[in-house]
């Protein structure tokens, strides 16, 4: 009897984990099928503003245009890498950045003059700070494209990204170009760009500097999601 009950007892486990394996199968299926759908939705963005630049040809609008895409694209970029990737929680920094920055010179004509000179760690976030770490390294790179270097300057944008001790990562973007204007205020600036990179370091919760120093320095430094999950679990309810 005592034997039946066993084997019975191992059924039931053996059936409830074939059960359980079913269901992770399908709700990762389920989460790819998602960021699958969202960059076919963004892609289909990305065409319409192709489209309406037909139109336009005033050349602020069309710098409207061509931002708001490259945004799009940058987040598009996290869903597919998602998509692709056999975990679907995390995107590893090395090729998503490596592949935001070659998006970003493909939009721009004349790219050639400009080096660019990565520096990435092994690192991977979940998407929640991807997504904002790759819409501030967007803006700083395009906004360095067209405002930092003179029109036949030859010029080098560095992006270096570093962990530090598994709890906290520092970016860095630097350009050797004509650097923030003297007295400028980023707190109060116009500059849309400048806005979206605060805007995202605050999402971040982290720790943004901007330095003049042979050119234009943009630093940041933010804990990491396991660290604030660690720290969540610290704190007694």
């Amino acid at each position: 009897m005592q034997k039946e009950e066993i084997d019975g007892s191992n059924k039931e486990l053996q059936r409830l984990n074939e059960q359980q394996t079913k269901l992770i199968i399908e709700k990762d299926w389920l989460v790819k099928e998602i960021h699958h759908r969202v960059k076919n939705n963004l892609q289909m963005m990305v065409n319409l503003l192709n489209a309406q630049t037909e139109f336009l040809h005033t050349p602020s609008a069309l710098d409207a245009i061509k931002e708001s895409r490259e945004r799009m694209q940058t987040i598009a970029i996290i869903h597919q890498k998602l998509y692709h990737a056999d975990n679907t929680t995390v995107i590893n920094m090395p090729g998503y950045i490596n592949e935001l920055v070659e998006n970003i010179k493909d939009n721009f004509a004349d790219n050639s003059r400009i080096r660019f000179r990565l520096d990435i760690d092994n690192v991977a976030l979940d998407i929640a700070q991807s997504m904002p770490l790759g819409l501030i390294i967007n803006e700083a790179i395009t906004n360095a494209l067209k405002y930092a270097f003179s029109k036949d300057e030859r010029g080098l944008i560095q992006i270096s990204l570093n962990s530090q001790d598994n709890e906290s990562v520092f970016l860095k973007i630097a350009d050797n170009g004509k650097g923030l204007p003297e007295g400028i205020d980023i707190m109060h600036t116009n500059s849309l760009g400048l806005k979206l990179i605060r805007l995202f370091s605050e999402q971040l919760e982290g720790d943004l500097h901007f330095a003049n120093n042979n050119g234009l320095e943009i630093m940041l430094n933010f804990k990491t999601a396991a660290y604030h999950a660690t720290l969540a679990d610290a704190i007694p309810v």
